[in-house]
């Protein structure tokens, strides 16, 4: 699991990415399974992940991606897939308000 300076720095290492208002949302979950047979363990699973959600926003169009990859050259690449997308979105009639 990610601790506290890990989440901070990998948030940092997104925004840095980034050229427009950006919101980014890290999500580390642990999921485990024990079954029993006979007062018995018979099966222990046990998962790990992490994503990063991104969302980019220009005041009248937001987009929102997902990545699971955590190296430099895809988080790259899921911000400027983001970036990307908000270009081909329309715009809406309402002013989407910034989180200072």
């Amino acid at each position: 699991m990610l601790n506290k300076e890990k989440a901070y720095a990998l948030i940092d290492k997104v925004l840095s990415y980034c050229s427009c208002y950006t919101m980014v949302t890290v999500i580390d979950k642990e999921e485990g399974l024990t079954r029993f047979a006979n007062s018995e363990i018979h099966q222990n699973v046990q998962n790990s992940d992490c994503m990063i959600r991104i969302t980019v926003s220009d005041g009248k169009r937001e987009t929102t991606i997902s990545t699971n990859l955590m190296d430099d050259v895809s988080i790259q690449r899921a911000v400027k897939n983001a970036e990307e997308n908000l270009l081909l979105i329309p715009a809406g009639d309402r002013q989407i308000p910034e989180l200072t």
